[in-house]
């Protein structure tokens, strides 16, 4: 998606043209798209590209959040396999979710091999791995 297409995404979502979408507006958006998404979804996309921690979603925000849909959405059995790591659900692999899913494939890891393969894969050091950094553990 061009730049151009994503102004003009941004500002139909931008309902009351503040500059920046918030959380209802998102939500509205999604529906309107036919898409449904909890708010708790909705919230962790807002918390994972919302770099000034506004609660909203700024226009470089959105060009983010745009691009993570679209990588999310080009390569689906990497998502499957996200999926399968992310047992809550939320957008995220905790640590307690990688030992689960290791031992479960039985890779029985030390508490330390846990830590180290989280460190590694947790580039930007919130204690999660996102899909972005799942992806560039991957490749």
């Amino acid at each position: 998606m061009s730049l151009e297409n994503y102004k003009t995404a941004f500002n139909l979502f931008d309902t009351d043209g503040n500059g920046s979408i918030d959380v209802s507006e998102l939500s509205s958006a999604f529906k309107k798209l036919g898409q449904t998404v909890s708010d708790e979804q909705i919230k962790k996309m807002v918390k994972e590209v919302d770099t000034d921690n506004s609660g909203d979603v700024d226009f470089d925000e959105f060009c983010k959040m745009m691009q993570m849909q679209e990588e999310m959405n080009s390569d689906p059995e990497l998502v499957k396999a996200f999926k399968m790591f992310d047992k809550d659900g939320n957008g995220f692999i905790e640590r307690d979710e990688l030992a689960q899913v290791m031992k479960e494939i039985g890779q029985n890891l030390s508490e330390k091999e846990i830590d180290n393969m989280m460190k590694q894969a947790d580039s930007d050091g919130d204690g999660k791995i996102s899909f972005s950094e799942f992806k560039v553990m991957m490749n």
